[in-house]
């Protein structure tokens, strides 16, 4: 497949997410944390329907699974090398350099027995060890967590999901762009 029809069929798949019903219901990352006094507090968060989730999920690691054709970090690469824009070019490695970030620090820093659970990590325990796969040690890290810290896990997951969204979806409006304004090598 040439690299432009690899950019078509990426907007295309993004083009297909809206057509989710968790998408179309509104998919947000809310958590409150009430506390009453020292010793009196509740966390509660937003839920979705997980069947929702596990049906836009499905559809939606493509873009972050190496071996498809649709993986944005390759996405990212084509564009990089065949736009002429380097204004369109800042823009993405912008992007990329907060998709980096957004890997490493969540809403909120998550320890949990003295070791930082990144988005990324909660993400992949939760794609290999639950929703997708069945890795005996990410399911064991995940029966590990703390029932108090099992809605901030989410939260982290959720919002993750949230960026990732954001930055597939801005990938996507650069090669809308930059196919309409002739800015790519072979326009």
């Amino acid at each position: 497949m040439e690299d432009h029809e690899k950019l078509g069929l990426f907007v295309a798949r993004v083009e297909e997410l809206a057509n989710y019903r968790l998408l179309k219901r509104g998919f947000k990352a809310h958590l409150t944390l009430h506390v009453q006094s020292m010793t009196s507090w509740m966390i509660a968060e937003n839920m979705v329907d997980e069947e929702d989730l596990r049906s836009f999920l499905l559809h939606f690691r493509k873009f972050f699974a190496n071996k498809e054709l649709v993986f944005v970090n390759h996405i990212f690469n084509i564009c990089m090398k065949e736009l002429q824009s380097d204004t369109l070019k800042d823009g993405l490695k912008e992007a990329r350099r907060q998709w980096s970030e957004a890997l490493k620090l969540g809403p909120f820093e998550l320890r949990l027995r003295d070791e930082t659970w990144t988005p990324e990590y909660i993400t992949d325990l939760l794609i290999n060890g639950y929703y997708f796969h069945d890795d005996p040690d990410k399911r064991k890290a995940l029966n590990s967590i703390p029932a108090p810290a099992i809605p901030l896990t989410r939260h982290v997951f959720r919002d993750h999901l949230i960026v990732a969204l954001n930055y597939v979806h801005y990938v996507r409006n650069v090669i809308v762009a930059a196919t309409r304004e002739k800015q790519f090598s072979w326009s």
